[in-house]
């Protein structure tokens, strides 16, 4: 299973003095300096930026940070097999959508800065080999522990774009023998429920004909099928808002199309509570 590190455990947020505007007070987001994400520049989790401008919104000036007091963030999950696509779309999205003025960040799960992070990593690359019920449940961990920051940054009006959630834990491992779905949902309830997930539709033949393809445990074509199939699954769930996105598009129009969606999402959940996943 893909993913990507994140950032450290240092404050989330960082005190600063918001403007007086007319109508009220209007809450800033604080964006501490850029920290870069494994195998190259990004944004990541921890408010670091990269603005497509190389470090300002538009016309030179980092654009204004969208966040009024009262409203929350959106929690958008990206999902998909392996090398569908979703570090470079969650990336891209965070991108215009501070560059846009909203307040944004982009968190990997899993989240491998952590100990419990280090750990899981150590297995993905095939460095340790681990017990299946004991790695799913520290998959599970790995979520939990960032739960306090998640919840903290939604309710502080920053949304929040997730690369893989406790759907990918559920999908991977209900795709090995002798497990079932509801075995594997049950540590992740309770999590924040997401207010959008977006699958990145791509076929597993399609998916290792990209790059890297097969360097990571449970990269194989045969155990990426078994994957979709739980997916599929899970997206039988009517009560989450599940929308199938075709990955095999070029990536500036798949973009367009993410961003667009999550905008309308953004606008929606704005003023209603945060729920609980699974629940």
């Amino acid at each position: 299973m893909r993913g990507r590190a994140g950032g450290g455990a240092e404050p989330l947020f960082r005190a600063s003095q918001p403007p007086r505007l007319p109508g009220g007070p209007r809450r800033l987001c604080a964006l501490p300096p850029p920290r870069a994400a494994r195998g190259g520049g990004g944004v990541g989790w921890g408010g670091g930026r990269d603005w497509p401008d190389g470090g300002s919104g538009r016309g030179g000036r980092r654009a204004p940070a969208r966040g009024m007091a009262g409203r929350r963030g959106a929690l958008i999950v990206l999902e998909g097999v392996d090398r569908a696509g979703k570090s470079t779309q969650g990336r891209r999205l965070v991108e215009a959508l501070r560059a846009d003025g909203h307040c944004a960040d982009l968190l990997r799960f899993p989240e491998r800065t952590t100990e419990i992070g280090q750990l899981i990593s150590s297995y993905l690359v095939k460095e340790k080999n681990l017990e299946d019920h004991a790695v799913h449940l520290l998959f599970s961990a790995n979520r939990w522990e960032h739960v306090p920051s998640m919840r903290e940054k939604l309710h502080q009006g920053i949304t929040l774009v997730v690369d893989r959630y406790a759907f990918s834990g559920v999908a991977f491992t209900s795709a090995k023998e002798n497990f079932c779905l509801d075995w594997c949902k049950q540590p992740d309830i309770g999590l924040p429920k997401p207010d959008l997930i977006l699958f990145l539709q791509l076929s597993p033949e399609e998916a290792a004909e990209r790059g890297n393809f097969g360097n990571e445990r449970y990269e194989n074509s045969s155990f990426q099928e078994k994957v979709l199939q739980s997916f599929y699954h899970l997206m039988n769930d009517k009560t989450l808002n599940w929308k199938t996105m075709d990955a095999s598009k070029n990536i500036e129009d798949l973009h367009r199309e993410i961003k667009t969606v999550a905008e309308e999402t953004m606008q929606e959940v704005q003023n209603k509570p945060l729920g609980e996943l699974w629940k």
